[in-house]
């Protein structure tokens, strides 16, 4: 039997709210050492891009962090019971992910694509991936060559089909006797220079990793590229009209090439230079 108390939303005698790209979200405790531990979550989780604003309990988004009469780590959301664990470090980046995808379900006047981003010469190259597909290593590898971090996790685009910074830490994977660990790495780490600018896109790569494969992309046209995007698109469920028009004015202007592709070592330096010779 489950040892989780149910916490009535009464119970939460301490919060803090913040405002990122335009979602506004209530973090809930009864705890005031479990708020402090989701105020550093937050600032991880969304790479700085919050602002405090002034408390309200009936903000429509909401996460509550306490623990079970068993001593476990319990996190609800919006009043629900979400998940708990008797481990604290696997609950908090499962709360980090879900205040990410929060935010990217609902951001205002964004959307938030699944995908890695870098600037090269001011414009954007944008790998999009689900997790596990390798974009952060791909990513390592191309700001270690010169390019400039703009995310590992999230191209962020407008109506004008212009790509923001939204620049957490990697999430390098370790794999080591069949386990895989999570390593948070920061840019600085790698040597990375961050962008802060929103940049044009230029060059989108639909790309996944096999063995000995060789780079020989195939140029897709504006709906095919589109079309290859939807799935990493993480607005569409709220807002399909809207994200399929940023979709397509962020298309617009960009080479869109799809092939497997090697080891992402090597493969870092081909499409640098790819990029180089394609776009001018």
């Amino acid at each position: 039997m489950s040892n989780v108390r149910p916490v009535l939303l009464r119970d939460f005698d301490k919060a803090f709210s913040f405002e990122s790209f335009g979602v506004k979200i209530r973090i809930e405790s009864i705890d005031a050492d479990l708020l402090e531990k989701a105020s550093s979550v937050v600032q991880k989780a969304l790479a700085g891009n919050f602002s405090l604003i002034e408390n309200d309990p009936q903000l429509e988004f909401s996460f509550g962090l306490t623990r079970s009469t068993g001593g476990a780590l319990v996190l609800y959301r919006d009043g629900q019971f979400l998940m708990q664990n008797d481990l604290e470090v696997p609950l908090l980046r499962y709360f980090n992910a879900m205040i990410r995808i929060r935010v990217a379900e609902f951001a205002v006047g964004k959307v938030f694509l699944h995908s890695g981003a870098v600037a090269v010469n001011g414009q954007a190259l944008l790998i999009p991936g689900n997790s596990y597909s390798g974009k952060s290593t791909l990513v390592a590898d191309l700001i270690k060559n010169g390019a400039e971090y703009y995310s590992d996790e999230y191209a962020v685009l407008d109506e004008e089909g212009l790509n923001y910074p939204f620049p957490r830490d990697l999430s390098l994977r370790d794999i080591n006797g069949g386990r895989t660990k999570e390593n948070d790495l920061s840019p600085d780490a790698l040597g990375a220079s961050v962008g802060k600018a929103a940049i044009p896109v230029r060059l989108i790569l639909i790309t996944k990793y096999e063995e000995g494969a060789l780079w020989q992309p195939e140029m897709l046209s504006l709906g095919q590229g589109i079309f290859e995007l939807i799935p990493f698109t993480i607005s569409l469920k709220n807002n399909a009209e809207f994200s399929l028009r940023v979709l397509k004015n962020s298309l617009s202007r960009a080479i869109i090439a799809k092939s497997p592709r090697g080891d992402s070592t090597k493969f870092a330096e081909t499409i640098l230079s790819f990029f180089d010779k394609v776009i001018t």
